[in-house]
């Protein structure tokens, strides 16, 4: 090993020890850059399905460029990939005659090695290219030995990194944002609007059918926000909270009623229990502290109550009792049945009626029901201003 390669070998060593994350990556690629003489040099993860890579660190002619994408097939990336290590000093373009970017970029010569994870499959590529053929092969193959070593271990720990990062800022639940991700955007200063729907009577969802059936029910709820609401940006900031993100200035009230009315008509179904959801909102628009603002106004008066089908073996006697209620109260207020029975009230005075009050009342299958069936239940969900 001659002295120049060890001189390039102790101050990438150097070097690459002091960094880590994107920093480790760019500090290798031009410290390989400069000791191998190549045109190009780049660390790229493979894509899950090992077809197609993106660089994480890209070399052009000694200055760090934007980061790219490609697809794997018919370049010499896709032996490396399937676990060769790659070598050709000249010629490389009539090996693979369909790579149309070694023609573009007038490459002539190509090294890669391929980046391992722990658990021994391919997670990356190390790559070199160069305009001209390799004088110094050897020398380069020692540095790509000595590298992909080290480059394979923080690759794989930034994914794990990424991974955590990820779990921090993405609801496994829903797959929407987490509260951490949404104060992140907010930060930005770009949002515009937000509107956050807080799902009625959780509690009740939990003691009835048991947190791994309402996490279920939630998910659902989700899938429907996320097809039928389209907006920038959707989190689950609590349990049953949802925060819909705007950039643009937004009528949150029309949001709010457009997402009460939808869920009015459409049940919620898991494979268990069929729900109806119903939401409180609170909305702020323009300024700043957005997410305090709207979540100071969520208002319980303004959500719509649901309606739960559920085994009566399933919840005790109060229980069982509520539900009923709940689905009574739901198709009153949905179909127009809450009506108003007036009341004379006698004047032993004047010996007549002379005032009247007005009484809520429920048509439900021919029977009138009074408030002792339902005003318990209206007043928990916080529908009682609608009565």
């Amino acid at each position: 090993m001659g002295t120049e390669l060890l001189n390039h070998l102790r101050r990438i060593s150097q070097l690459v020890f002091k960094h880590h994350g994107e920093e480790f990556f760019r500090q290798v690629v031009t410290c390989l850059g400069e000791a191998s003489g190549c045109d190009y040099v780049f660390v790229a993860r493979l894509s899950e399905d090992g077809l197609s890579s993106r660089t994480v660190a890209i070399l052009s002619h000694g200055k760090l460029v934007d980061n790219i994408s490609y697809d794997l097939k018919y370049t010499p990336c896709d032996n490396v990939a399937r676990d060769h290590i790659c070598i050709h000093p000249e010629q490389v373009q009539d090996v693979y005659p369909q790579d149309d970017l070694l023609k573009e970029m007038n490459i002539q010569a190509y090294v890669g090695a391929p980046l391992y994870a722990s658990s021994g499959a391919v997670a990356g590529l190390l790559v070199a290219l160069n305009e001209a053929p390799l004088v110094n092969q050897d020398d380069v193959m020692t540095l790509f030995e000595v590298l992909a070593n080290l480059v394979a271990i923080e690759l794989e720990r930034t994914a794990q990194t990424e991974e955590l990062l990820d779990l921090q800022e993405r609801d496994r639940l829903t797959g929407f944002g987490t509260k951490t991700a949404l104060e992140k955007l907010l930060d930005e200063g770009r949002a515009r609007s937000l509107l956050i729907a807080s799902l009625n009577e959780l509690t009740t969802l939990n003691s009835a059918y048991g947190f791994e059936e309402t996490d279920r029910i939630v998910g659902v709820i989700a899938e429907h926000i996320a097809a039928k609401f389209p907006v920038d940006f959707c989190a689950r900031i609590a349990p049953g909270r949802f925060a819909l993100l705007l950039y643009d200035d937004e009528e949150v009230d029309r949001l709010a009623s457009q997402m009460r009315d939808y869920f009015l008509d459409h049940e919620i179904r898991t494979e268990q229990v069929r729900v109806y959801a119903s939401f409180s909102f609170g909305g702020a628009v323009g300024g700043s502290d957005l997410l305090r603002r709207a979540a100071m106004r969520v208002a319980r008066d303004r959500g719509m109550h649901k309606r739960i089908d559920i085994d009566a073996g399933q919840v005790g006697a109060a229980h069982r009792e509520l539900i009923e209620a709940n689905g009574i109260l739901h198709q009153a207020l949905r179909d127009d049945l809450v009506v108003p029975h007036f009341q004379g009230i006698w004047n032993n005075t004047a010996h007549c009626f002379d005032k009247y009050e007005a009484l809520a009342r429920i048509d439900h299958d021919g029977q009138v029901l009074g408030p002792g069936v339902f005003l318990e239940s209206a007043k928990i969900s916080g529908h009682l201003p609608h009565l």
